[in-house]
Parts: structure tokens; sequence; C-alpha cells
């Protein structure tokens, strides 16, 4: 899920707060930066771009499947766990 605001999440239980982070954009896509050409762009890529993936998957799996995140992801997640308005 991608957006521009945080994510409201109305549960108690402790799913949401396991598989949701919070990741800060440092960027914003204007009309005036955007890229009319991405689509194509990331088709032509599309062969390494699945490769990446791969390589990270395979990472991830050798990790015994734990993400390891920024300390700034970290923190703003737990901020907003606090909160309770993941």
């Amino acid at each position: 899920m991608s957006s521009n605001f945080r994510p409201s999440i109305r549960t108690t239980d402790w799913a949401p707060g396991v598989v949701s982070r919070l990741s800060l954009g440092t960027s914003r896509v204007t009309q005036a930066n955007r890229d009319e050409q991405l689509k194509s762009k990331l088709r032509h890529e599309a062969p390494g771009i699945l490769n990446w993936m791969l390589r990270g998957l395979a990472r991830y799996v050798a990790a015994g499947y734990k993400m390891h995140f920024p300390a700034i992801v970290d923190n703003a997640t737990a901020d907003i766990a606090s909160a309770k308005t993941l």
C-alpha cells in the first residue's frame, strides 16, 4: 500500500504491527518531474528488476526469513504503533 497519508487500522490484534512498516518517502512526484516514459523504461529493465528481486529473496531466505530495516523505518513504525494508528 502506498499513500501520502498514514493509514489508520482500527484493529486491536497483533497482525498489523507485524506486517506493517512505515516507509518514509523523501521525494514527491509532481506533474513537472513526472516521467511519462517510465512504464516503457521499466518494461525494458524488467529482466534486471526480476533478477534484483530474486537476489533479494535469496538474501531474505538466507537470513532466516528476517527483514532488516534501517533505524529510521523502525523508529517511525514504532512511533505510529505506539499511537495505535498504523
